[in-house]
């Protein structure tokens, strides 16, 4: 008997008790309902079922995650943590204030909308389930990188509560396997005679941000949030402060980038205060510009983002500069997501095994 309650012992695998055989105990409680408990290793794993047969089959669930590693134990504050409520508090913690926290956001509460999993504890929500679910986005039609986003995303949350809130629980996301990128990266780049119908058909607010970005390799937010008072005109650099990766940098400004800002309304060789936007645009305005401009030059399947990919490439074309300096002007943090971001045209390639400019 326990607080009244029947008990049933269960003896789930064989060995010494002290070096840590698992024995779990199932009891009833005096409200009708089952409760079963996992001791091992002195931490306790405890949970309370509608019927014995649920809280058996919980509690060997249990004990088989513990035998494989899975998990070191289920602190009652985990437990009692939804994992709404662990983006909720993620979002308040981390998120918010940092670039692309909007879409981070949304990210992780369509995800929750879409699975159901907002509704489960933390240390319910099982490496199976997540599998399943990357499987059923990717034969649906769902591109690799967008269901290794969602993994990516919430994956931070749960090291976030391992790390930041010290709950003692597994990162299920660690156990899966992500969708393979193979073949999937994009290599658009200009083609003859593209470049100079962009530059015609670009409106004259536009023009100048199509040839930084293909100078600069900036990402489509950072041009828009460069401010004059990051333009070092002397030493010829622009700072930016905060980046997708979280990592500011410093990118070098060829002479070409140089002239762009010079041409500029807002610039004044004068004005050595010089404050605001460069550019004065918000990302999405550059979106719907390039679609306008690509349409009117007949240039398909052109994104803005693509600029980067041009520019990266030139970056290497130049052969002026090694592998890690490239990474450090373009902001790459490893060197396969820069392979990723890097077409070498074969034309150029030949030529400079013939020796030739």
């Amino acid at each position: 008997m326990q607080n009244g309650c029947t008990s049933v012992m269960l003896v789930a695998g064989q060995g010494n008790p002290k070096q840590g055989a698992k024995l779990a105990t199932i009891y009833q409680r005096a409200n009708g309902k089952w409760t079963a408990q996992v001791r091992r290793g002195g931490r306790l794993h405890s949970n309370t079922f509608s019927t014995r047969a649920l809280a058996e089959k919980w509690a060997r669930g249990v004990e088989s995650d513990i035998e494989r590693g899975r998990i070191t134990g289920e602190d009652e504050a985990a437990r009692r943590t939804k994992v709404a409520e662990a983006v909720e508090r993620y979002i308040g913690e981390r998120i918010e204030g940092r670039s692309h926290a909007r879409r981070d956001q949304n990210r992780l509460n369509a995800l929750l909308t879409a699975t159901g999993w907002g509704a489960l504890p933390l240390p319910a929500l099982r490496p199976a389930a997540i599998s399943n679910y990357t499987r059923e986005r990717t034969a649906a039609g769902c591109r690799p990188d967008t269901v290794r986003l969602d993994l990516a995303a919430l994956s931070a949350v749960y090291q976030h509560a391992i790390t930041e809130w010290g709950m003692d629980i597994d990162n299920p996301c660690r156990r899966v396997r992500r969708p393979s990128l193979a073949g999937t990266g994009r290599d658009r780049r200009l083609k003859p005679g593209e470049w100079e119908r962009l530059m015609e058909a670009a409106s004259d607010a536009f023009r100048p941000v199509l040839q930084w970005a293909v100078e600069t390799a900036m990402r489509r937010e950072e041009i828009a949030r460069l401010t004059w008072e990051h333009v070092d005109m002397k030493r010829g650099t622009a700072h930016l402060p905060q980046t997708k990766n979280g990592e500011a940098r410093t990118v070098p400004l060829s002479v070409a980038a140089l002239d762009v800002l010079r041409g500029l309304p807002t610039y004044s060789p004068e004005d050595k205060n010089r404050s605001g936007a460069v550019f004065g645009v918000t990302p999405d305005r550059l979106t719907k510009w390039m679609a306008v401009t690509t349409v009117k030059a007949g240039v398909e399947d052109m994104r803005f983002h693509d600029l980067r990919h041009e520019a990266t490439s030139r970056l290497f074309e130049l052969g002026l500069f090694n592998v890690l300096e490239i990474a450090r002007i373009t902001g790459h943090k490893t060197l396969s997501m820069l392979s990723r971001y890097t077409h070498l045209d074969p034309a150029t390639l030949a030529r400079k095994l013939r020796g030739e400019p």
